[in-house]
């Protein structure tokens, strides 16, 4: 269990500058400082954090925790951001896990020598999601409590998910670990909105790794593939509803942007946009900014988001050509756009184009694919073709990079 502890440790002390932040200027004011109705635990304050749409978001059991922080530290930011520390550390462990899972079910024809490194892979996939300068906006700014503490019940989902549909759970077992995962759910749900995504990405590891749906005549809409699609209704309700609070809460704040001052094709290449913007910030984590002005609407046949367009055409259409080959590249991109779509502009509010923040869980895939990369160097390395120092220095190198860059 060394992995994981060497991943909470290194993702603990890299943001450990953020315990000495204050309050912001920039909605922590409104939320913290100007707001009274948070601070405690009472019935009076139960009862508005189930019942608000605060800043136009239903997140009632972020504002647990933060009421909580304010009874044990009281308006000392210190507390808030060492309470979003240990979060994001938890989930840096959790996606361990995840990882873990995932590289176990997809990697095919594992020897002996390769089951020592699928630990060091899953947390090499933990690092690179954990300290990536994408992740200090969701983890500095007290405001986002909701983005660490619904990526915490959002990865035990999958997790328990995963546990629930692997070979060696079945019967009572798999059933006492779906109860699970209903429950993770529904906590992610009461934590952020980004939790409506969850029946796909459940519906998305159904088909890879775990092959419970297609590879075959009657796998996707066949007898025995009907349960699994019945299964997600479950899932389903719940996050149609959230996703209807979720808009009551805009519309009531005012915070949606109108048809009149943004139009859907302004809209669509504003997801275009972003659709690029965010991988080309996670390889390349330069120019980050608190704000990406959206000083005017974007046109959708502007030269920019007409190549972003044809980017994402190009990628698509070759990772569809490479499903049978690689079937975790298509996998990780339909992940992707599923998870960054409802941020990309579809209801738009605030000022930015884009956001940081945004990537906090959407680019997951891209950490786990890196992991599998790694495994991948070690099976070259056994079989003589790679040098055991690049493996070393690669790694190290790209470690080294994101602290730096984050920092």
């Amino acid at each position: 269990m060394a992995a994981p502890a060497i991943v909470a440790t290194v993702t603990f002390v890299a943001f450990l500058p953020a315990l000495q932040n204050g309050f912001l200027f920039w909605d922590d004011h409104l939320n913290f400082l100007e707001n009274p109705h948070y601070r405690g635990l009472g019935w009076t304050q139960l009862r508005w954090m189930f019942t608000t749409f605060h800043e136009g978001h239903y997140q009632p059991l972020s504002w647990l925790t933060l009421g909580l922080d304010y009874l044990v530290w009281g308006m000392d930011p210190f507390g808030y951001h060492l309470t979003n520390l240990f979060l994001h550390a938890a989930n840096a462990v959790v996606f361990y896990f995840v990882a873990l899972c995932l590289l176990r079910l997809a990697v095919l024809n594992v020897s002996d020598r390769d089951l020592r490194i699928f630990p060091i892979s899953a947390g090499f996939a933990a690092l690179i999601f954990a300290i990536h300068p994408l992740r200090v906006e969701s983890v500095v700014w007290a405001t986002e409590r909701r983005d660490v503490l619904s990526g915490l019940f959002f990865l035990l989902t999958i997790l328990c998910y995963l546990r629930a549909n692997t070979a060696a759970n079945a019967g009572s077992a798999r059933a006492r670990w779906m109860i699970a995962t209903f429950i993770a759910y529904s906590l992610a749900l009461l934590s952020k909105a980004i939790g409506v995504t969850l029946p796909v990405v459940l519906l998305l590891i159904d088909f890879y790794p775990l092959g419970r749906l297609g590879g075959g005549p009657g796998r996707r809409f066949g007898p025995a593939a009907r349960r699994i699609w019945w299964e997600k209704v479950a899932f389903l309700i719940p996050a149609v509803a959230f996703g209807v609070i979720a808009i009551l809460a805009q519309h009531q704040s005012q915070a949606l942007t109108s048809l009149e001052r943004l139009s859907f094709s302004s809209r669509l290449a504003q997801m275009i946009f972003g659709s690029v913007f965010y991988v080309w910030k996670t390889i390349l984590p330069l120019g980050l900014s608190p704000l990406y002005q959206l000083h005017s609407a974007p046109k959708l046949w502007h030269g920019s988001i007409i190549f972003c367009g044809l980017l994402v055409l190009g990628i698509t259409a070759v990772l569809l050509m490479l499903r049978r080959r690689w079937p975790a590249g298509l996998a990780a991109w339909v992940y992707y756009l599923a998870l960054v779509a409802p941020v990309s502009g579809v209801a738009q509010s605030g000022q930015q184009i884009a956001a940081d923040r945004y990537t906090y869980l959407a680019c997951l895939g891209w950490a786990i694919l890196a992991g599998a990369g790694l495994l991948y160097v070690w099976r070259f390395w056994i079989a003589g073709k790679i040098r055991p120092r690049t493996v070393f220095l690669t790694n190290g190198f790209a470690i080294m990079g994101l602290i730096v860059l984050g920092r």
